[in-house]
């Protein structure tokens, strides 16, 4: 199950980014793909709150695989 969050997550992030420099969904990414869910969570919900829709969606992601 987390093997097929990992791929949506990276699935998303993919195609939501069009930006040249990373920024903190990026780092929210990367944190995720590493295994550090905690700092992926600060990350996704800090850009969730500012209306990111590809962060609100992993954050989703998250709290609905656990």
């Amino acid at each position: 199950m987390r093997a097929m969050l990992k791929v949506v997550i990276v699935a998303v992030s993919l195609a939501t980014s069009g930006q040249a420099v990373a920024g903190p969904f990026q780092d929210g990414n990367n944190a995720f793909a590493r295994g550090d869910l905690e700092t992926a969570y600060k990350l996704f919900r800090s850009e969730a709150e500012r209306g990111h829709a590809g962060a609100q969606f992993n954050l989703g992601l998250m709290y609905n695989f656990g």
